[in-house]
């Protein structure tokens, strides 16, 4: 030890009762007395019964009932909030009705191109307009008055502009 500090045990040798020292003296024997009960405690440990502990516990259910309680409190919570954003998600979106249409109707609307595309075709491909559109433009047709190459190119345009504009404008 070094020199500035007393020690406990010289305390007790001197005459002095000073209220400070007696405190002192007063706490290392409650210290030394700890000691003892601390180790009763420890051999009350060791010599403890589990059994009987167990059955305590299980003939006791204090503490099960009070986590049953916060958990309970707990998933109520959650539900509300969840609740509260399912609510703030309802107001964000508009609700749509979906338009039932009728077999018939969607049957035709798959089958309507090739119908147009085959009416047209008949229509372009056909002897008499051959003959009219030799007759106007002597340029689409060859010396045994047939359709060259310019005259289909031009039939093949003229099919494939009305398609497209009977399929764009023509609902069903």
């Amino acid at each position: 030890m070094d020199d500035k500090s007393t020690s406990i045990a010289s305390l007790n040798n001197k005459s002095d009762d000073s209220e400070v020292v007696n405190k002192i003296l007063t706490k290392f024997n409650n210290l030394q007395d700890g000691n003892e009960s601390q180790d009763k405690k420890e051999e009350k440990f060791e010599n403890r019964d589990f059994n009987k502990e167990i059955y305590n516990l299980n003939s006791s259910n204090d503490v099960y009932k009070e986590h049953h309680q916060k958990e309970l409190q707990r998933t109520a919570q959650f539900q509300q909030a969840d609740q509260d954003d399912d609510n703030m998600y309802e107001e964000d979106y508009e609700e749509y009705e979906v338009i039932e249409i009728p077999l018939w109707k969607r049957i035709l609307n798959e089958i309507r191109i090739p119908i147009f595309i085959f009416i047209l075709v008949l229509v372009f491909f056909n002897c008499s307009f051959d003959k009219f559109l030799l007759n106007k433009v002597a340029f689409f047709g060859n010396q045994y008055n047939e359709c060259n190459t310019y005259g289909f190119l031009l039939k093949a345009f003229l099919i494939s502009l009305l398609s497209y504009l009977l399929i764009r404008f023509v609902r069903i």
